[in-house]
């Protein structure tokens, strides 16, 4: 296997992983690196990584706006396998902000059931929290049925015009539904005052 010196993926991963932790820069190359910081200083609370989808897509292929080959598939695997390996409990995506909005389903069934030996989690900012609402639901248990893997979407809502609050009993009942066919699947909101 290559070294972060001498790969140049590894390169551009190292390159935009500077942190600071008690005022202190801290550079890490892997997510063993960055498991090992926070055992050494410690942290204040529990946490769970997540591997991003679009991180490990942006390493691999910049902000490109196609489909990956095969070649950089492939990469990308092999960086959400070996972040697994190292401690990240799964993969997130915002599919709204580029370069998520950039990846397919297809794409993002690949990357995440290269995750799934290791019981990951796919969770999820959808593609669409407003007229396309329940295709973003229906793609986030799609990618969670196909890759065998639970799903958490994060922050569910029916947001903004047109449909403002009024698509959430469809939106729980898609998510009931899967459930009921024994797909793992879960969302999280937040209540606005």
């Amino acid at each position: 296997m290559s070294t972060p010196e001498t790969d140049p993926v590894r390169k551009k991963i190292l390159a935009a992983t500077d942190r600071l932790i008690a005022g202190k820069p801290l550079r890490w190359k892997s997510y063993a690196d960055y498991f090992h910081i926070l055992e050494t200083h410690g942290v204040p609370l529990n946490m769970v990584h997540l591997v991003g989808a679009a991180q490990v897509r942006q390493v691999v292929m910049g902000d490109a706006d196609r489909k990956p080959t095969p070649a950089e598939l492939a990469q990308m695997k092999a960086l959400v396998v070996e972040a697994m390996q190292d401690g990240a409990a799964g993969l997130t995506t915002a599919l709204i902000y580029p370069p998520g909005s950039f990846q397919t389903t297809d794409e993002l069934v690949e990357i995440v059931k290269a995750a799934a030996p290791c019981q990951a989690i796919y969770a999820t900012h959808m593609r669409d929290e407003s007229a396309g609402l329940l295709d973003g639901i229906k793609e986030a248990i799609e990618i969670g049925e196909r890759a065998g893997v639970k799903v958490e979407i994060f922050h569910l809502k029916a947001a903004y015009a047109p449909r403002f609050g009024q698509m959430m009993p469809e939106a729980v009942k898609l998510i009931n539904e899967a459930r009921a066919k024994g797909i793992d699947v879960a969302a999280d909101m937040y209540l606005y005052p």
